[in-house]
């Protein structure tokens, strides 16, 4: 089976593309059974002589979320050749609050101060969705909000673990807390309860220090923590990752709205992957989890009392980390799960070719 995942390339969008992307296809290529390919979606949609190759020897095509514009139209012309289009994508768009910079994209096709897409990116997106062979997501709560579009399926965002195992444990003093989100995601860090409990901690415990991994350019006053017990490490395009889980004790995943719910459990497994124990809100996103970590409601005090007990005692909690919830991780491994998602594929495959049939 030759596969080709093509893939937007605005860099804010890095981590989609690793877990769902690049991943899967380096994963593919490990196998040798299969061939995967990459291919930027603006190859794509421009038809370029690489492009159409490529396009021409693959068995299935995986668009990548952006199912707008241009990209329908050459959707289009594949699946007239006789080529199987999946669409995949891994958030929540509809429920993207209004707060979120992304929100009048999505929902006005906003694009900078003057360029509009009409009719928006969410309407054609939905028209994406109909027109594939099949949809695949990466948790079954986006699979249950989706099911009426299409055949639906859920691939989960595997590790490729061999990013995490080579890296080593930087010394430092004290513990630190660490969250990685883009900036978009920050308003969930304030709404949790998370940062008001952490301001506690660090007065209680002050060797306790918060590490933040985002996009943004951060202002230390934005967050009321002493300047020296507030870190912050800006990456962009992913260049560094994941070297900067090197300096975590403790992971935090806090969630809060319906978007959230949908998010996949990416962050989690990459704690788990490098043996640091983690805490998140109580969710069903994070059910199946629950055995590999620690949960909390979404208030202040509660988050206050894990935090605590988890610094004052933390080599037990490390000690706990290394063992189940660092094997569950091994299990998430992509080349562990190849053959189980080349097995989806082959449905699809099977199930388009039924429907020509008929």
């Amino acid at each position: 089976m030759r596969l080709t995942y093509i893939y937007p390339q605005e860099e804010n969008l890095w981590d989609n593309l690793e877990w769902r992307c690049y991943t899967p296809a380096r994963a593919i290529n490990r196998n040798g059974r299969h061939t995967a390919n990459l291919l930027p979606l603006h190859e794509f949609i421009n038809r370029t002589p690489e492009a159409e190759r490529i396009c021409e020897r693959s068995d299935v095509l995986i668009v990548y979320r952006n199912l707008w514009g241009k990209a329908l139209s050459v959707i289009q012309h594949w699946m007239a050749h006789g080529k199987v289009v999946v669409a995949d994508f891994d958030e929540a768009y509809p429920l993207i609050p209004p707060s979120s910079q992304d929100y009048s994209f999505w929902n006005q096709g906003e694009v900078g101060e003057v360029d509009k897409i009409t009719p928006s990116p969410l309407v054609q997106f939905k028209w994406g969705l109909q027109m594939s062979h099949s949809i695949t997501v990466s948790t079954k709560r986006l699979a249950d909000d989706w099911k009426a579009y299409n055949q639906i399926e859920v691939i989960p965002s595997f590790l490729d673990l061999e990013k995490y195992q080579e890296l080593e444990t930087e010394p430092h003093d004290g513990i630190i807390f660490g969250w990685s989100g883009k900036s978009n995601q920050f308003r969930t860090l304030l709404e949790s309860g998370v940062i008001e409990a952490l301001k506690q901690v660090c007065m209680i415990r002050p060797w306790v220090r918060l590490l933040i991994c985002s996009d943004f350019e951060f202002k230390p006053n934005l967050l009321d923590i002493p300047a020296d017990q507030l870190l912050f490490q800006q990456y962009s395009g992913g260049k560094n990752w994941p070297r900067p889980l090197s300096y975590f004790d403790i992971g935090l995943v806090p969630l809060c709205s319906d978007f959230d719910q949908r998010l996949g459990s990416e962050k989690i497994l990459e704690y788990m992957a490098m043996k640091i124990p983690w805490v998140a809100t109580q969710s069903a996103a994070y059910h199946e989890l629950r055995n590999c970590g620690w949960m909390v409601e979404n208030s202040v005090g509660a988050w206050q009392r894990v935090l605590l007990d988890m610094v004052d005692h933390y080599q037990d909690y490390k000690l706990e980390a290394s063992q189940v919830p660092y094997l569950f991780s091994l299990g998430q491994s992509i080349d562990e799960n190849i053959q189980h998602v080349m097995g989806i594929y082959a449905k699809i495959i099977d199930n388009s070719q039924t429907l020509i049939k008929r």
